[in-house]
């Protein structure tokens, strides 16, 4: 299946072996899929995302990168910097809600992300992210394998794992 990873306003495609799209969850289920999820990882696990209020409030020891600014200074003062986010190595990236485009297309078009992370499209709606080869990975990608099967009864999250399509315009 190849798809957009956001409407129109990212360049970059990706394509998975699944035949059908991952179903909405709707904004609330979506984060509460999300406190499950982060319930069965370790509290060292390090999470970049928009929508963490209740998650934050549910995860205190969890180190939670704001992408868009609201406890952050540094992105408040200075605006979103894709270099900055990886920097900073995220565990897992829950890519921003679809109203930040922008941000959304930033991280995917970034070199650090096509090379370090291993990209869901659609998973919790707004895609997730695992980064590869970090000391967390295994644990974070099983946990992932059995909240998503939970999720998305009847799908396999390696089914809806994305590898990006060539772009002759990417460095």
């Amino acid at each position: 299946m190849i798809r957009e990873a956001t409407p129109r306003s990212v360049q970059s495609q990706y394509k998975s072996p699944a035949t059908t799209g991952l179903p909405s969850l709707g904004w609330w289920r979506s984060i509460k899929e999300m406190d499950s999820l982060l319930s069965h990882l370790p509290s060292d696990v390090v999470l970049a995302c928009s929508e963490y209020g209740y998650i934050g409030s549910q995860h205190p020891a969890v180190t939670i990168i704001d992408l868009v600014g609201l406890h952050d200074r540094q992105v408040a003062r200075h605006g979103f910097s894709a270099d900055l986010l990886f920097s900073r190595m995220p565990d897992i990236i829950w890519l921003p809600h679809s109203d930040y485009t922008y941000l959304t297309k930033e991280i995917l078009g970034s070199k650090a992300f096509l090379v370090s992370y291993d990209y869901y499209p659609g998973a919790y709606d707004y895609g997730i992210a695992v980064l590869r080869n970090a000391g967390s990975s295994a644990i974070v990608h099983r946990a992932l394998e059995k909240e998503f099967s939970g999720v998305y009864v009847g799908r396999v999250l390696s089914d809806y794992k994305a590898e990006p399509l060539p772009d002759p315009d990417r460095d």
